[in-house]
């Protein structure tokens, strides 16, 4: 690969061979990648601000299960705010902004990632323990603050290893050498396998407990509504099947092409892997990160009228600016008409 402006020698011998051998992108497709990034960036930062700050506004949204969301928006948002290291280097065509971004980089992501894929599996659990038995079900807030702190302190372990280079592997530049992240292609058995107990602990397990609780949660609903034999059953039943699906699909979608990346870079058909083939599933899983604050909390109803209420809200107010703005002009230019044609009368009187 060739790179424009200068290289930092340390980021530069944490380049895999692999990578340097490989046809380097155009600057077409650098141009497009940045821009891809941008309107990522934009999308995601607009959805998990606009859940935060509906949380913080509204004391109504402040309940023991919309801990989680915010907890999502919050590691979503963390990822997000890595994004302009890869935009300021796909610009530049390559690793612009040397060996510590890099680090941080694939630290940030590893960290984020982690936290909103752990976040993910706890509110499938709770959603899977209020609705399938909710007469056990106890959802104190101190619990769930436990099971926030324990998510982080999961997400830590596991990105904090290759931040310390321990020899467990660490961070380095993949793909067209604009992001980093774990040394996948690295032949060390000790790297392999740290690489493949987080791949069980951070995909296999985290999936594997969604969709059985998804599908639990549609077995109970489907139970119940047969023992109310409700006319909108067959309705209900639908359109609760479809969210459970896009659930699972979007959480599936988002982070299996990287995971099978990194699985064929400790295999033997790393060949099968090409710049391109290893940016791209690296864009996915940030897109997780933009549609995560729609799917979990836009479309939650209590998130709805809230943000309705408050777009309605501003409307009245600025309804209000210009009916108070009008009415004040108004009066101003009746009281300048009223004096003026006082004055007119006191000059009359004085001619006379």
């Amino acid at each position: 690969m060739e790179f424009r402006g200068k290289i930092d020698p340390d980021l530069l011998s944490a380049v895999s061979l692999f990578w340097l051998r490989a046809q380097p992108p155009t600057a077409q497709e650098h141009f497009a990648m940045g821009l891809a990034y941008i309107c990522m960036m934009i999308l995601g930062i607009t959805g998990n601000s606009l859940v935060i700050y509906m949380f913080c506004r509204c004391r109504s949204l402040r309940t023991p299960s919309n801990i989680f969301v915010i907890n999502l928006a919050l590691s979503d948002l963390g990822m997000m705010a890595k994004i302009p290291v890869v935009i300021y280097n796909s610009f530049h065509h390559g690793p612009a902004l040397g060996a510590l971004a890099c680090r941080l980089y694939g630290f940030i992501g590893g960290l984020t990632g982690t936290v909103s894929i752990g976040t993910l599996t706890a509110i499938a659990i709770e959603r899977y323990h209020v609705i399938v038995y909710p007469l056990s079900s106890q959802r104190s807030v101190a619990h769930l603050r436990i099971a926030i702190v324990f998510v982080w302190l999961y997400a830590l372990f596991f990105s904090g290893i290759p931040l310390l280079d321990i020899g467990l592997g660490r961070y380095v530049p993949e793909g067209y050498i604009t992001c980093c992240s774990f040394d996948y292609l690295n032949p060390t058995p000790r790297a392999k396998i740290f690489l493949v107990v987080y791949f069980v602990c951070a995909w296999c397990v985290p999936f594997c407990t969604i969709a059985y609780c998804y599908m639990q949660i549609l077995r109970a609903v489907a139970f119940t509504n047969r023992l109310q034999c409700s006319k909108d059953r067959n309705k209900t039943e639908l359109k609760l099947a479809a969210v459970v699906f896009g659930i699972i699909a979007l959480w599936f979608i988002a982070w299996t092409p990287y995971a099978i990346v990194a699985l064929l870079g400790i295999s033997k058909y790393r060949s099968l892997l090409t710049p391109f083939g290893s940016m791209l599933p690296a864009f996915f899983c940030k897109t997780a990160a933009c549609l995560n604050p729609y799917v979990y909390a836009l479309t939650h109803p209590r998130f709805r009228q809230e943000i309705q209420r408050m777009f309605m809200s501003f409307g009245k107010k600025k309804n209000l600016q210009y009916v108070t703005s009008f009415t004040r002009g108004a009066t101003t230019r009746r009281i300048v008409r009223e004096f003026t044609i006082s004055e007119e009368h006191q000059q009359e009187e004085t001619l006379q």
